[in-house]
């Protein structure tokens, strides 16, 4: 598949100075929010951009107006927390979201005729799920809709840790923190570096490689259980990327992490509208040896089983895990995390203009995430999906080696 590359210059954009945005309903006096254990795992910053086609007779300066106001107006209503700002509490170093209304920061149009709408935000905040609602919510602002969402809970203790702790698993899939480090501080200041060197590095390669209709149902098919198509492309990838990065290290462990959303496996269930991290890490994993030369059905069922261990309990014990040692997913020593983007609904919003060309992640150069990216099909009926992903040269043409070996 040939895709095309689009550079754009100052020329093509229209530079304005930057607005803050604040909220008309902020809390008086100022409340600080209390982030859960699992907001605590995730504090890097996550920048999304969406790219819109719109005829000659729309201006795009009324588009951005309509946009500003449906912020402002309405969407920092129930979101005021958006206009807030993280702070590192210096007694329990833990984050917490200040509700201080410093502001939501508001820019760019181009002059072709598109616009585009970028977010940023710490992955803190919110998760897929949550940012991708309140995007639907702004979107059906500026059609004239209103609101979708009748709530928008903030209340995060409901996922607060056990008193005392009680860990009933090992959690590999996490690495433990020194106190004394921990990387809070790091994601929150202002001197950080957006977006990352790596993508610059020319020690790695990206690669956008596509998974066609016909490689699915035969994955699906090779992988003898009956398995999601989610599944059966992590296994594959894990299997394959093993190969790639453990080739001459074939003794040791591999190990594959993704998200499960918990929002239907705890118990009590999280309230409507919850808008906090509602994701743990799975982790499956395996000698490198036996994944290389088994086949792909036996990656499949570690896969499986991984997501099936994650219950009630098991949610439960990971958030007094992180209570008692702190901790970020293990994406270490070769190890990498898989990102499932293109189940997220961000592909059907529609500002009163159409979908989106182009919407996705804004991405790093980091070898060690993965991400699953929609190719405008429907990917669970087996019509193609994207994988995006960086791997050092060497490693990356190993991977493609092997990566149609289905």
């Amino acid at each position: 598949m040939v895709y095309n590359t689009i550079s754009l210059s100052d020329k093509d954009l229209v530079k304005e100075e930057p607005v803050f945005l604040v909220s008309s309903s902020n809390p008086e006096p100022v409340k600080t929010i209390f982030l859960s254990n699992i907001d605590q795992t995730v504090t890097f910053p996550v920048e999304t951009v969406f790219f819109f086609e719109v005829s000659s007779s729309y201006s795009t300066l009324k588009i951005a107006e309509l946009v500003k106001k449906a912020v402002e107006e309405v969407l920092l209503i129930p979101y005021y927390f958006m206009a807030g700002r993280l702070k590192l509490n210096d007694e329990n170093k833990r984050l917490e979201l200040l509700c201080n209304n410093a502001g939501v920061l508001f820019v760019t149009r181009f002059e072709c005729g598109g616009f585009s709408l970028g977010f940023m935000t710490n992955h803190a905040i919110l998760d897929g799920k949550s940012a991708s609602e309140m995007f639907h919510n702004l979107a059906s602002i500026c059609r004239g809709e209103g609101l979708k969402t009748s709530a928008v809970n903030n209340d995060r203790t409901c996922i607060r840790a056990r008193t005392p702790p009680q860990i009933n698993y090992p959690h590999n899939e996490y690495i433990k923190l020194a106190k004394t480090s921990f990387l809070a501080s790091s994601f929150t200041s202002q001197n950080r570096i957006s977006p990352s060197p790596l993508i610059f590095s020319k020690n790695y390669v990206h690669k956008l490689i596509s998974f066609t209709s016909k490689m699915l149902i035969s994955l699906k098919e090779k992988a003898t259980i009956k398995c999601s198509t989610f599944e059966a492309i992590v296994a594959h990838l894990w299997r394959t990327r093993t190969k790639a990065v453990f080739e001459k290290k074939q003794s040791e462990y591999s190990t594959v992490l993704f998200a499960v959303d918990i929002r239907s496996k705890i118990s009590p269930p999280l309230p409507e509208g919850f808008a906090g991290n509602a994701v743990i890490t799975a982790f499956a994993t395996a000698k490198a040896l036996d994944l290389i030369e088994k086949p792909v059905s036996f990656a499949v069922k570690k896969v499986k089983e991984a997501r099936e261990r994650v219950t009630d309990d098991y949610v439960k014990s990971v958030i007094d895990w992180l209570e008692v040692y702190k901790g970020i997913p293990a994406t270490c020593n070769g190890n990498f995390y898989v990102s499932a983007w293109w189940k997220l609904p961000f592909g059907e919003l529609d500002f009163g203009f159409g979908k989106p060309i182009h919407g996705g992640p804004i991405l790093s150069g980091n070898d060690e995430f993965v991400l699953l990216l929609s190719n405008g099909k429907n990917c669970e009926r087996n019509e193609g999906i994207n994988v995006w992903m960086a791997l050092e040269t060497h490693k990356m043409e190993r991977f493609m080696s092997c990566f149609f070996e289905i």
